[in-house]
């Protein structure tokens, strides 16, 4: 079975559903929300894997939970509870229903299928790498820019590598060869990688400190020659241009080391100069865009403590692929529709003359996370 098949095919289940955010991915997603054709959100959970079968926990939600599930103010096992009731459904390869499915209270589910207290969220898998929908899982179809080369490029490197090191370590042979990756933007001109088997895995943290050591030409003579011409082969293939360096890094660091405790390795990947100076000009493309297109979108969610409110998938150039992924208004929230799409006009009409609009953006080919502006007074409006 494929860990494509995510949903039943029956469209009693689900109506159209479509995958919203990704929090863990490992031979596809794991945990992830989704919206049906009604607009009815959901969050999905992986219990467990048979040979010809896997079997889903999926919760109702709405706007509010979720925003607390993601700013990881409650762990898996809480949302289940706040959100009552879950449906227990095991699919086969067909997407097809296996035996009758449970729509039941957090009481009734059986323990073995219930989240570990201690299970908490990632931030959303980014987009860069994945196209996700109902019928699973595929590499995006838009073209890469230099950032995401690198990410796909060193994640295709750490496989190979992993691989190759069990040619080479016997003790090696019997450890897992695929791991979790997500994505997190950092500073601009940077990616970091974060590396999360799902079983204490030596081999990934051999295979992260031989990278380490080929591209800094250190301790090669520790590590074996057909890993170290692997090694070279994928960075020279990351290079944007035939004549630059070997290795598109100006540097790579090992932050964590897997142990029986700690199943995580941070990698911070530093991409070089010419890859940083293609993003300052995306980034001040970002900057001259935002006045002009950032109020449109879907409401997430608000404080109305602080008055705010944030809105998700602000695409402001389709061709670029440039997307604003949060922006946060100060307005006069009465009246304003929640959790329901909305124009840049019906928002107008709630701000004042002394409305001042911070965006927080993220440029999604190469997941850096920029504050592109601070934009106010806004002109005087009629509030309705």
């Amino acid at each position: 079975m494929t860990s494509g098949i995510l949903f039943p095919n029956d469209p009693g289940y689900f109506d159209n559903p479509r995958i919203v955010d990704v929090f863990d991915y490992y031979d596809g997603p794991k945990i992830f929300s989704f919206l049906t054709k009604t607009n009815d959100f959901y969050l999905a959970y992986f219990c467990e894997q048979a040979a010809n079968s896997s079997t889903w926990l999926y919760f109702p939600t709405n706007n509010f939970l979720l925003e607390k599930f993601t700013q990881d103010q409650v762990t898996i096992r809480e949302f289940f509870k706040l959100s009552l009731i879950a449906y227990l459904v095991t699919v086969n390869g067909q997407n097809q229903v296996v035996g009758s499915p449970r729509r039941s209270m957090f009481e009734e589910i059986p323990e073995e299928y219930v989240p570990d207290e201690e299970v908490r969220l990632e931030s959303p898998v980014s987009e860069l790498t994945l196209k996700i929908n109902k019928d699973g899982i595929s590499p995006a179809s838009f073209q890469e820019s230099a950032v995401t080369k690198v990410i796909s490029g060193f994640h295709r490197s750490l496989k190979k590598v992993m691989k190759e090191l069990k040619k080479h370590l016997p003790e090696m042979e019997n450890y897992q060869s695929t791991p979790l990756m997500a994505l997190t933007g950092v500073a601009p001109g940077s990616v970091e990688l974060k590396l999360k088997p799902m079983d204490y895995n030596p081999l990934l943290a051999k295979a992260v400190e031989t990278i380490q050591d080929v591209i800094s030409e250190t301790n090669l003579a520790n590590v074996h020659q057909d890993v170290v011409t692997t090694v070279r082969q994928e960075m020279y293939s990351l290079a944007p241009n035939p004549r630059s360096k070997v290795f598109n890094f100006d540097s790579i660091e090992l932050k964590g080391v897997i142990a029986s405790t700690e199943k995580r390795v941070d990698v911070s990947v530093a991409v070089n100069k010419e890859v940083r100076e293609r993003l300052a000009l995306h980034i001040k493309k970002v900057e001259d865009l935002a006045t002009n297109v950032l109020l449109c979108g879907l409401v997430r969610t608000w404080d109305m403590d602080e008055e705010t409110f944030f809105l998700r998938n602000i695409d402001l150039d389709s061709r670029n692929k440039l997307q604003l992924k949060q922006v946060k208004c100060q307005l006069d929230l009465e009246g304003l529709p929640f959790g329901q799409e909305i124009t840049e006009e019906e928002i107008l009409e709630f701000m004042t003359s002394e409305t001042r609009v911070e965006v927080s953006g993220r440029y999604i080919h190469s997941s850096d996370i920029i504050d592109v502006a601070t934009i106010g007074p806004a002109k005087q409006l009629k509030i309705r």
